[in-house]
């Protein structure tokens, strides 16, 4: 008896041991399972995140420094990389990497490649380009085949659970696929990307364009002109008169006592006829005036006139005056 107890009790301990063991291990099961969705969800979430597309304005400047805004996109890819795309009204793509442009703080960005800024305002005067105000049509999105993806997945997991719950007929699990793949293509449908018509915006009749202006000039001619101007053919001049006279040089130098005495101070005669009575009148009394000198004394000038004739001359040539009055856009003439 006492050893039958003792095996019963063994029996029912063991039985505890069992219980208890299965319900840690179940619930180990079961942390795990939530860990993954938690890593399912936040994989999803990034996926979603990455790959996202921003409209913004490029600036990009001409061959002659002229700056043109057109519209492009920031797209963030899946390692957090941001390009620049230009994207033509055909729907072609160019990609622009993060060192060949920069970013303002009002959310400009500016193409510092050179060769790229050139095939991109090439593109733009051709109106290939969306202009900075437009907007560009909407690239097809890759979430809707994840989101196809998803469906199918979900699928399988409910293929999964039908064969594995309560050992279920095969019927009744191919019956389960059948309902899974019917809402999986449902999906699909309502998924399916937007035609091109429906997402590219439409555009005017005459597409706008960058004036290129050339100026406009008047021409006016102007004639030629002639005067008359004096040439001087013997320029005036002045001619001195001259006379000769007859000094006393005993009076000049003050050496005639008897002159001294008389207090005659004229030593300069006009003519030898008045030097020779000075003479003899001084000689008649004792005087020593007996010796004279003669030179030619400057008394006066006679003015001669400018001597000259009249040429006519012309003083300016024949010419065109250009005026500029405006200015003309070639490709579609207007004026300002």
């Amino acid at each position: 008896m006492i050893k039958r107890n003792l095996l019963k009790g063994a029996a029912v301990f063991l039985s505890c041991c069992l219980v208890f063991t299965s319900a840690g291990c179940g619930k180990k099961s079961k942390t795990v399972t939530t860990e993954s969705t938690t890593k399912a969800v936040t994989e999803q979430e990034t996926k979603k995140n990455a790959g996202s597309e921003e409209q913004v304005t490029i600036a990009v400047k001409d061959s002659e420094g002229n700056t043109v805004e057109v519209a492009g996109i920031v797209e963030t890819k899946d390692n957090g990389e941001k390009v620049v795309i230009i994207q033509d009204r055909d729907g072609n793509r160019t990609e622009i990497k993060a060192d060949n442009y920069e970013e303002s703080s009002s959310g400009t960005i500016t193409i510092t490649d050179e060769t790229v800024s050139n095939e991109i305002t090439e593109a733009a005067k051709d109106d290939k380009i969306p202009k900075a105000d437009e907007v560009i049509p909407t690239k097809p999105s890759t979430d809707i085949a994840d989101n196809g993806n998803n469906s199918n997945g979900g699928s399988s997991s409910g293929s999964g659970d039908n064969n594995n719950g309560n050992n279920n007929s095969n019927n009744s699990g191919n019956s389960g696929n059948s309902d899974n793949n019917g809402s999986s293509s449902s999906d699909n449908g309502s998924n399916s990307a937007p035609s091109e018509s429906e997402t590219k915006p439409s555009t005017p009749n005459t597409p706008s364009h960058e004036h290129n202006w050339e100026p406009v000039y008047d021409y006016i001619p102007h004639e030629e002109v002639k005067e008359k101007v004096w040439v001087v053919d013997k320029a005036a001049w002045d001619e001195p008169v001259y006379k000769e006279v007859y000094i006393c040089a005993h009076c000049r130098d003050g050496r005639c006592e008897r002159c001294l005495e008389y207090g005659i101070t004229e030593y300069e005669y006009d003519s030898i006829d008045e030097f020779e009575k000075h003479q003899d009148a001084c000689l008649d009394e004792d005087g020593s005036c007996f010796n004279f000198v003669n030179y030619k004394k400057k008394v006066g000038v006679i003015e001669h006139k400018e001597e000259g004739h009249y040429e006519t001359v012309t003083v300016s040539e024949a010419y065109v005056e250009q005026k500029l009055v405006g200015y003309k856009c070639s490709s579609c003439g207007e004026t300002k």
